[in-house]
């Protein structure tokens, strides 16, 4: 009876959430308040409580979870398109109901969808953060570099390696430099560690850890992720060259990338290596052919 109750109560937060929806993309406002939308909105990213324990509940709770986040996401896309009642119900969930604390906690969320959707929904504020007041969230920041420095493979390791190469993306394509120079010296020291830690500079210990890192699906994966990370870090040198060590940790760790060609077993690993460090050269040539391009014209 008590399940029962728990679903129906979920399925009318699910309903209540699609109609927000809804309402969102047609561009007009539920006939809810804000303050309402923002606490159906926060309830939906949590999930069920914990008395909510039935199966039924749970994939519900998913569901829930995948159309709340995904709503979040849109909303800090295309804030200025939108209605100023959803402005509201944007500032509502990150200034005062503490969302981005929820976010970053569901990087560790035993569903994989909902960590992806989770590490997509924080990329995007975080660009939308550092649009409007140029702060990068601390929250945010706290969370991944504890999770680089201790650089324990897993869903957590994953979704903030993903959702930190996501901003560099956002901000590259965009060209954001000044924007760009304040996120990377925010990392530069955390970078840095997820690297040595990852590529060992000696090299009987990158060979010996790099084939146990890279095998298997899971780890093979996070692996990738990191090399997706350096080749976002690589590329941002050509917009400014901040002097960070973290823009150079490609070039500082060729030796030991070369190393993971010749000692993984897996291709997929040996593959993205060998692409990242192409790009890497030819990154630099293209730099190179600049400078002396500019001096000449001076």
């Amino acid at each position: 009876m008590e399940h029962t109750a728990s679903c129906r109560l979920a399925a009318e937060r699910f309903h209540g959430l699609t109609d927000a929806y809804r309402c969102f993309l047609a561009g007009s406002c539920p006939r809810r308040s804000a303050a309402d939308a923002a606490g159906l909105i926060l309830s939906g990213v949590r999930g069920p409580m914990p008395a909510e324990s039935g199966e039924c509940c749970r994939e519900l709770g998913v569901e829930l979870s995948c159309c709340s986040l995904t709503l979040v996401q849109q909303m800090s896309c295309r804030p200025t398109q939108a209605p100023a009642y959803w402005t509201q119900v944007l500032m509502l969930l990150f200034e005062h109901m503490d969302l981005m604390a929820v976010l970053v906690h569901h990087f560790n969320h035993e569903e994989q969808v909902v960590c992806h959707l989770a590490a997509k929904t924080v990329s995007t504020n975080v660009v939308y953060h550092l649009h409007k007041c140029g702060a990068v969230s601390p929250i945010w920041q706290q969370k991944c570099v504890e999770a680089f420095n201790s650089s324990v493979s897993g869903p957590e390791l994953d979704s903030c390696l993903w959702s930190l190469t996501d901003v560099l993306k956002q901000l590259l394509k965009e060209a954001h430099q000044e924007i760009l120079q304040r996120l990377l010296a925010a990392f530069d020291s955390s970078l840095c560690t997820l690297c040595s830690n990852f590529l060992p500079e000696q090299r009987k210990e990158a060979a010996q850890g790099l084939v146990g890192f890279t095998q298997g699906r899971p780890r093979g994966t996070t692996f990738c992720l990191f090399l997706d990370l350096l080749e976002a870090l690589t590329a941002s040198t050509l917009m400014c060259d901040t002097g960070l060590k973290s823009q150079r940790l490609t070039y500082l760790h060729s030796s030991a990338l070369l190393t993971t060609v010749s000692c993984s077993p897996e291709y997929f690993v040996k593959k993205r290596v060998l692409l990242l460090l192409k790009r890497a050269v030819l990154q630099k040539a293209d730099a190179s052919e600049r400078v002396r391009v500019k001096k000449q014209t001076v």
